[in-house]
């Protein structure tokens, strides 16, 4: 912690101890911008950390929030956790779950099913969520990665790099509709690290298992005048192939292709005319090559591949035992995808209210992504022997094959202006984006250009009724402009959409150590050009629409344990899902978008226990499951053995229990972290229940010094979080056991 950071800790303590007798209604500038509103008295400080008087974790955007289930992930947690992306630091959040390919590879582009190759993230089992950096929303929505239960449009690798981050809100459900109204499953919003009052460089590095290497430097300072802040970060984080356990083999095997190197940068500028008045511009940098395996071969069935008999079965598709096999022969060869992302944003902060911001911002995203692939998409899938197993043959493909390219690209405005006015927090704020993406692959002759603009209005009211007391009515206009598209020679455009949706938040304090929460949102989501594309030729799709509820309680029991419950429950009236269904005119299985119904019922709970002073456990428990039907459809019973409702329930695990053991003593800390997935499809997954450790390890050579060790699957088990029928069991194992070992160094 900073000296200035000290100082401002004891100043807030003895401020909120004496508050009540001296009616204190000032604080310091930095403490200031995460008071969301309410009076100094209202606040609790519970070491670094602030909480309202709700048991709300606070932080400086924690004012756009409406209470509900959030968890907040700060810097001190990414530190002392090692965390080494904001994936890893997020999925140990209850009810957040990263269903992983088991690779560093995402592809993306409107295919139709980019989620069975992507790593996909869900709260509370739906993936339509948000992320926002700095409270702006990110990713594309002029593309779609669709699958199963629809999805979202942010690569996860894409995001900002881990040391860039202060802090990491998570919120859950119907609390997130302020950020949009189809964030059925949360939002996640990413806050940037400013200039510190001491200037701090920081180096780190860290090696391990499978040539895994990771460095990172950044620098933090302010100007001798206090006015402007800077803050500047880069990192690499590398390694070759992977291992993982086999279940069927009993035995760790390479994972062929899957070696990977990103690289990051940022930049933040804050410069301070006054105590009401800033400007801050960021860039963010972020550039990976990941080998993409997109799935591991099937040894069972691996001679299939070599002798012909999975080529003589290609009439039967997805149901030739052992198809994926087919995609091994990209892994041999070196699939490939190259991310390319640069991020700019421009913000003119005009006042401060109670730490609420008024504002105006620009921003700008440009993203690359070239994909080689030489199995699918015209390659080497469905040929015979003679072809892929002849050198020659296969030296002169690979020299015609072309990278498919894909570019997205978002420009937007935003503008928010915030007051407050007796009991009535307002907020009201406009946001105008466009987003354009392209999809090029030589290889077919074929192309995609997709754009579309969205226009954003809204007002939030936190009306503190009483002392125990607060209501937040929110409001939004939601305009979702005509799709243009060009595919091939044909151009297509469908027609806009506009809505106002409208949402109930509610906080109550029961006393001093316990409250509840309750939200109520409506849930609106357009038609996608890749709903458009998939769409069934004799069912017109109809936008997604329905409520979304939440409600919770958490309790302070001390100083030492707190507990938090939460349930919510999402119903669409209608949702749009791509399935395979039966056809009855065609005779035949069809792969397509279809109006469909949806019930997700989700239940988290979790506590916090310190035990002395040395050790801290936490806990929790998650829980999920869908009700999703096809309205008109009938259902593949030999495809998929499965209908459409049991499906997505299947490829996920319904329930995830985690606990997390720390301890702290002089110069050492560490934590335990055990994982346990239940409630597996045995049909899709190696087993029915996965149980995972792992641990992360400091010892303090000095306050600026440490060495540091992370170990994960300690017991080298064999898992999955992901499955898909026609792939079979085992498709996406996750990487076996792993270490990394560094050295992290301040002055």
């Amino acid at each position: 912690m900073t000296r200035k950071e000290k100082r401002l800790l004891a100043a807030v303590l003895c401020m909120c101890t004496t508050a009540s007798m001296l009616n204190v209604r000032s604080a310091s500038a930095e403490s200031q911008e995460i008071m969301t509103g309410f009076e100094l008295e209202a606040v609790i400080v519970q070491g670094s950390r602030y909480y309202d008087k709700f048991g709300n974790r606070l932080t400086e955007q924690s004012y756009y929030r409406t209470g509900g289930d959030v968890t907040v992930i700060d810097r001190q947690e990414i530190e002392e956790k090692n965390y080494r992306s904001v994936e890893e630091a997020i999925k140990r959040v209850p009810g957040v779950q990263i269903q992983g390919n088991g690779s560093h590879a995402n592809i993306i582009g409107m295919t139709g099913s980019g989620s069975n190759y992507t790593n996909e993230l869900s709260i509370n089992g739906d993936t339509h969520v948000i992320v926002l950096l700095d409270g702006k929303r990110i990713g594309n929505e002029a593309m779609d990665m669709g699958g199963l239960g629809g999805g979202g449009n942010t690569v996860l690798s894409m995001l900002t790099m881990i040391d860039a981050v202060e802090k990491i809100e998570v919120m859950k459900g119907a609390s997130a509709s302020i950020y949009g109204a189809d964030a059925t499953g949360g939002a996640i919003n990413i806050i940037t690290r400013k200039g510190s009052s001491k200037p701090t460089t920081a180096i780190r590095i860290g090696t391990g298992s499978w040539k895994q290497h990771n460095y990172a430097i950044s620098h933090s300072s302010t100007t001798n005048d206090g006015k402007t802040g800077f803050f500047v970060a880069a990192s690499r984080d590398m390694s070759g192939d992977t291992k993982y356990k086999d279940k069927e083999l009993d035995k760790s095997v390479r994972y062929k292709n899957t070696s990977y190197k990103e690289d990051g940068v940022f930049v933040r500028v804050d410069h301070k005319f006054n105590d009401k008045q800033s400007l801050t511009f960021d860039y963010s940098h972020s550039d990976s090559l990941a080998h993409n395996p997109t799935a591991a071969p099937d040894f069972a069935t691996i001679d299939q591949l070599w002798s012909g008999e999975l080529y003589n079965n290609r009439p039967l598709g997805y149901s030739a035992p052992g198809y994926r096999n087919w995609f091994y022969l990209g892994s041999i060869h070196g699939n490939y995808i190259r991310f390319n992302n640069n991020r700019y944003s421009l913000q003119y902060t005009f006042d401060k209210d109670h730490g609420m911001e008024s504002f105006i911002r620009l921003y700008y995203d440009l993203g690359r992504a070239e994909v080689m692939d030489y199995a699918g998409n015209g390659g080497l899938m469905n040929k015979p022997p003679s072809t892929f197993l002849d050198p020659d043959y296969v030296e002169a493909f690979k020299k015609g094959r072309t990278e498919i390219h894909n570019k997205m690209r978002n420009v937007g405005v935003n503008a928010q202006y915030a007051k407050k006015v007796g009991v009535h927090n307002l907020i009201a704020a406009v946001d105008y984006r466009k987003n354009k993406y392209s999809w090029d692959n030589q290889n077919r002759n074929q192309y995609i250009d997709s754009e579309r603009d969205f226009f954003y209005a809204w007002l939030q009211d936190k009306i503190e009724v009483s002392d125990k007391f607060t209501v937040t009515p929110t409001v939004r206009f939601n305009h979702y402009g005509t799709i243009s598209s060009q595919y091939l020679a044909n151009h297509l455009n469908y027609n806009s959409a506009n809505r106002m949706t409208f949402g109930m938040h509610t906080n109550y304090k029961f006393d001093d150590s316990a409250g509840m929460y309750a939200s109520v949102a409506n849930v609106y989501r357009p038609i996608t050009y890749m709903d458009y594309d998939s769409e069934a030729a004799d069912e017109k799709l109809d936008p997604e629409k329905g409520m979304n509820y939440l409600i919770g309680f958490n309790k302070r029991f001390s100083d030492k344990t707190r507990l938090d419950v939460n349930y919510s429950y999402l119903d669409m009236s209608n949702a749009i899902g791509r399935y395979p269904v039966w056809n009855e005119a065609q005779g035949r299985t069809v792969t397509k978008m279809v109006n469909s119904k949806q019930k997700k019922n989700a239940f988290n709970i979790s506590i916090d226990h310190k035990i002395g002073k040395k050790w801290d456990v936490k806990a929790s428990y998650s829980h999920v499951h869908d009700k999703f039907s096809a309205k008109n459809w009938k259902i593949d019973p030999v495809l998929n053995g499965t209908t459409v409702d049991d499906m997505i329930n299947s490829y996920r695990p319904s329930n995830i229990y985690q606990a997390d053991v720390t301890y702290k003593s002089g110069k050492f800390d560490g934590t335990l972290r055990g994982t346990v997935y239940s409630g597996l499809d045995s049909r899709y997954f190696t087993s029915g229940q996965f149980f995972i450790l792992g641990a992360s390890l400091n010892y303090h050579i000095d306050k600026n010094k440490k060495v540091f060790f992370t170990a994960d699957n300690i017991t080298n088990r064999a898992y999955e979080t992901k499955a898909r029928s026609f792939f079979g069991k085992g498709a996406y194992p996750q990487p076996g056991r792993s270490f990394m070992v560094g050295l992290e160094c301040k002055f």
